[in-house]
């Protein structure tokens, strides 16, 4: 359930990312290098949150803190589905921060879980399998972002209701591993799945 999120949000993420300077530039007239910067919040806040996400998920169960972060992405979502046509870039700065601050604290404990949750002596190929999703996802998303656009439907807000979608996936494959996890003896802690 752990690489099915992690499918799930990296595909969210690139959903996102890649729809983004499409949106900003072709609906709302923004120039190519004021797109980069109307980007730039979305990095720096998971460049400041990973890390604290890293520290906190030795310390909170991994579950609860990647529903959280999920939920804070969907909530940031929702509020850049229903933003303004002209948000300005502060209106978008910090609808993007809030996306990322829920990302940044789904990324590293759902990888803490994943590696965390095989034999010493398969840590590689879980790495493996998490690197997989990665690329699964974001390629997907990519692909997905190109029918989209196709279609007519990158310029509104199709693209971030495709994202939160998934993220709702994300968080319900989360969801469901505390039950399936915690029913079946493992290498897994409690503290992992929350209870």
């Amino acid at each position: 359930m752990s690489a099915l999120a992690a499918v799930a949000v990296f595909c969210s993420s690139a959903v996102l990312i890649v729809s983004l300077p499409f949106l900003f530039e072709q609906a709302m007239g923004y120039s190519p290098d004021q797109v980069g910067l109307l980007l730039l919040p979305y990095p720096l806040t998971l460049l400041v949150i990973s890390p604290l996400a890293g520290w906190l998920s030795d310390r909170v169960a991994s579950t609860k803190l990647g529903v959280a972060g999920m939920a804070v992405t969907i909530f940031g979502l929702m509020l850049m589905i229903f933003m303004p046509e002209q948000p300005g870039w502060f209106g978008i700065a910090w609808r993007l921060t809030i996306v990322a601050l829920g990302f940044g604290f789904f990324f590293a404990p759902n990888s803490r879980l994943l590696i965390g949750s095989t034999p010493e002596d398969r840590s590689a190929a879980a790495g493996g399998l998490l690197s997989t999703a990665r690329l699964f996802g974001q390629t997907t998303a990519a692909a997905m972002v190109g029918v989209i656009l196709s279609l007519g439907l990158g310029l509104g807000p199709v693209p971030l209701i495709v994202s939160a979608v998934l993220a709702i996936a994300a968080a319900g494959c989360s969801m469901f591993r505390t039950r399936t996890v915690a029913s079946q003896p493992g290498p897994v802690t409690a503290q992992d799945v929350g209870a």
